[in-house]
């Protein structure tokens, strides 16, 4: 062999190592870079992930707060109904032995009544009123408005106290009242019953007017005498605030009281009537 060819073949494993140390040094740091490559896409999407995650994870804490928080409203409403309807209650049962009992004690300890035949049925039939509510746990519900101011005046006429009753503007204006709900009708006559008392108890007069008419706010209920009247706001006592203003405000109407000393009082009732096919 040649100087020449043995020199080529001496040279031929150098050049592949040479080739091969190339290659390595250019597809090593290749597979590095795409290995790299996939663990930072790795991380992105990890990333990605976890950034998605996070408002999740707020909007479902966001939810469960609001869910307790709703919970907590809900329960504090029931407990302010349950509390209101007891306090109603009470005001109710409160205005029972005020109107009724009350006054019927009170009147049996004004003068010596023992012979008094009138003021013994009326006892009796207070008695049966109060029997009857103690037994059902209702009140016994009113009938038509004129009726009940009717019997009124004849339960007070029992007190020595003699009671006018005018209802002509209401048959003038088509017996507007006939729409009132059986709660407003009561609420007008225990109004009355407690105005009418009053003038037993304080007005010196044994007369007393009940007028009935209806304009553009609805029914007006005055109950007018011509005692000896006060000068300035009337005492706020149990009966005019519970009965009388109590009564009126709990059906949407509204109380007017009138007075001047020596020229009596008048006290009247405003009450809105449902309009027709309500």
């Amino acid at each position: 062999m040649s100087e020449t060819g043995a020199t080529g073949a001496e040279r031929l494993p150098s050049l592949w190592i040479r080739t091969a140390l190339g290659v390595a040094l250019v597809v090593c740091p290749a597979v590095w870079w795409l290995a790299g490559a996939g663990v930072r896409a790795g991380a992105a999407a990890g990333l990605a992930a976890l950034a998605a995650a996070v408002p999740t994870a707020v909007a479902a804490h966001t939810a469960r707060a609001a869910a307790r928080e709703a919970h907590r409203a809900t329960a504090a409403a029931i407990n302010a109904a349950e509390e209101a309807a007891r306090a109603q209650e009470q005001e109710r049962h409160q205005r029972i032995l005020h109107d009724r009992v009350l006054q019927i004690m009170e009147m049996l300890a004004r003068g010596d009544r023992r012979f008094d035949t009138g003021v013994r049925g009326q006892v009796a039939e207070e008695a049966a009123w109060l029997r009857d509510l103690v037994e059902t746990g209702r009140e016994r519900e009113p009938g038509n408005l004129v009726a009940e101011l009717e019997t009124l005046a004849r339960a007070f006429a029992l007190q020595h106290l003699r009671v006018e009753v005018n209802t002509a503007g209401l048959a003038a204006a088509g017996n507007p009242h006939d729409r009132l709900p059986r709660s407003h009708v009561s609420a007008l006559v225990e109004a009355t019953r407690e105005a009418l008392t009053n003038v037993v108890k304080h007005a010196g007069t044994d007369v007393a007017t009940i007028r009935v008419n209806h304009g553009p706010a609805g029914l007006v209920l005055t109950i007018v005498d011509a005692g000896r009247g006060f000068d300035g706001e009337p005492a706020a006592g149990t009966g005019l605030r519970r009965s009388v203003i109590g009564r009126l405000t709990e059906v949407g109407g509204a109380v007017l009281i009138e007075s001047a000393s020596g020229e009596g009082t008048s006290v009247e009732l405003r009450l809105p009537i449902p309009k027709q096919g309500t």
